[in-house]
């Protein structure tokens, strides 16, 4: 096979230059392109043996620039030649790209011995194709190389799987050097017989003036062509965006291809039913017109119905009525129950504090009756020692007239007023727990309508519960008062122990304490949510275990806040 005719596709100037000036020494006529698309336009009037193609490149790169040439039936007989300086760099399986031999660009002493050792193979052995990169092993792997090429795969990856079409052409003669795979379904010709050729032969539609106008003249904005006219790519009715030129020369443009066929088959069918829908909309409006008539019939045929089920209604409110106070009065023996245990633990404070010493003395000044002649003045004073002795042990059990159920009747109540009650109760049991109560009172805090022995039993569940979870070290409780957005404030803080997180969605559940069962019931903050739900409001709690706990009570006002 005689070599005679070379084409030298690169878009380096500098390579092109030098390769071109050593194949005319070596006696070949040679002619060179700056890109895929200006390879195109050679190959239209030069038919060459060999061609050197380089494979990054604008407008239509080298390894789609092989394909297109393998497609191309006058073409057959050309070798490829794949010259890239990739090649050094990743591994090209040059053979799928439908070239005969690959040459790793580097110096040019070395490039010039691997071109003359492939055209002599060229000549010595016309079917053989090459099975390695020659040149490859007097050079280094660059990896920022392989990176570049991993994003533009990457991109070119991304660009082929769109739904919509994507097209790039040369802006001079409307060329494609780019196409997706969705352009080629609309068009069903393959990537490789579209490129070069002009993209506005496959167009046609009423907007294909504008889209040439707007390709010649360019602007700073997207142009959205083919909604108001026709404009069809093959088959399919399109819709055709012209991005704006971004950076670059300008020499060539992107299109993104929509195809609205379904979208315009259903417009279609919209409009061309519009007139029957109107149609039958007012026939219809007939016929519901004509139904609402017999509907007032019914109307007050059902009239009748109701009366009957009203007197249903009212026999079923008076028993709805009997469960609500069998309810109410449930409620009032759990209030009950809860200010029980609160007796019950202030009794046994009570007898700590007084029985056990009451009783030695009284025990005492018998033994002193019994075993001592005592003078009649003597016996007199012990006699009334005892006396005194049994009225403090009386006192004692009249403390049990704080367990009496509550009244329920609800009346306007200064929380403040309340608070120091319940406050003064405790006091005794704050100073032996070595606990320091804090006040921060909101100035002049409005009254709220309330059941007032409810609302203390409450404040005395929280301060209880605030004294016991402090240490024996001792401690802080706090409480604070205010107005927030139309409602009452009372928040009661202490520095105890706080409650595990675990716990804190439980708190609210009768019987449940992390208390010994000696200790408590388990009900009070069962019973006070209740209490504060009945009362209209709601009881917060904030928790850290090992920093302290804060229970905050809210409390709407009421039209008779302001009367005192």
């Amino acid at each position: 096979m005689a070599i005679k005719r070379i084409l030298v596709v690169d878009n380096n100037p500098v390579i092109v230059k030098l390769i071109c000036h050593f194949l005319a020494e070596e006696g070949y006529e040679v002619k060179s392109a700056a890109d895929g698309l200006d390879a195109m336009r050679v190959l239209e009037s030069f038919r060459p043996d060999v061609i050197f193609v380089d494979l990054i490149m604008p407008n239509i790169s080298g390894d789609k620039l092989c394909r297109v040439i393998r497609t191309i039936p006058d073409l057959q007989g050309v070798r490829l030649v794949v010259l890239s300086a990739v090649a050094a760099d990743v591994d090209i399986d040059f053979r799928a790209l439908g070239a005969d031999a690959c040459i790793a660009k580097g110096p040019f002493a070395q490039l010039k011995g691997n071109i003359r050792e492939v055209l002599v193979k060229f000549v010595q052995q016309p079917g053989v194709v090459g099975d390695r990169v020659l040149g490859r092993e007097e050079l280094h792997r660059r990896d920022i190389t392989r990176e570049l090429l991993n994003v533009r795969h990457y991109f070119d990856a991304i660009l082929q799987n769109m739904t919509d079409g994507v097209v790039q052409l040369n802006r001079e003669e409307r060329r494609i050097v780019f196409a997706n795979r969705a352009v080629t379904s609309m068009v069903g010709v393959a990537e490789e017989k579209l490129l070069s050729n002009d993209f506005f032969q496959y167009l046609r539609g009423e907007a294909l003036p504008l889209l040439a106008t707007a390709m010649d003249t360019g602007g700073p904005q997207p142009l959205i062509l083919g909604e108001e006219s026709s404009l069809f790519l093959g088959e399919a009715q399109v819709l055709v965006s012209l991005l704006p030129q971004a950076g670059g020369d300008g020499s060539s443009c992107w299109l993104v291809v929509q195809d609205i066929t379904e979208r315009k088959r259903v417009e279609d069918i919209r409009n061309r039913y519009q007139w029957q829908l109107e149609q039958e909309i007012s026939r219809q409006t007939a016929e519901l017109a004509q139904r609402n008539r017999e509907l007032q019939a019914e109307v007050e045929r059902r009239k009748k119905i109701e009366e009957d089920l009203q007197l249903s209604h009212d026999v079923l409110e008076r028993r709805v009525a009997e469960r609500t106070a069998e309810v109410e009065k449930l409620y009032r023996q759990l209030l009950h129950s809860e200010k029980l245990s609160a007796v019950g633990k202030l009794a046994a404070s009570i007898a700590h504090e007084f029985n056990n010493p009451i009783c030695g003395i009284r025990n005492v000044l018998h033994g002193l009756r019994r075993r001592l002649p005592l003078a009649g003045g003597d016996r007199k004073l012990v006699d009334m020692a005892v006396r005194e002795c049994d009225r403090v042990a009386r006192l004692t059990n009249d403390l049990q007239s704080f367990n009496r159920p509550t009244s329920a009747k609800t009346t306007l109540l200064d929380l403040h007023v309340a608070l120091e009650d319940i406050l003064l109760l405790c006091k005794k049991d704050m100073q032996n727990a070595r606990i320091e109560v804090r006040r921060d009172f909101y100035p002049d805090l409005p009254w709220v309508k309330a059941v007032p022995d409810q609302l203390k039993q409450v404040f005395l569940n929280l301060l209880t519960n605030a004294r016991e979870a402090i240490g024996p070290e001792g401690g802080e409780i706090q409480i604070s008062t205010g107005l927030v957005d139309g409602e009452v404030m009372v928040r009661i803080s202490d520095t105890g122990s706080g409650i595990a997180a675990d716990d804190l969605a439980h708190i609210y559940e009768p019987f449940f304490s992390t208390k010994p069962a000696v200790k408590c019931t388990g009900l009070g903050l069962s019973v006070s949510y209740g209490i504060i739900q009945r009362h209209s409001g709601r009881i917060e709690v904030e928790s850290e275990p090992g920093r302290g706990t804060s229970f905050t009570v809210w409390l709407p006002l009421t039209e008779e806040r302001d009367k005192r």
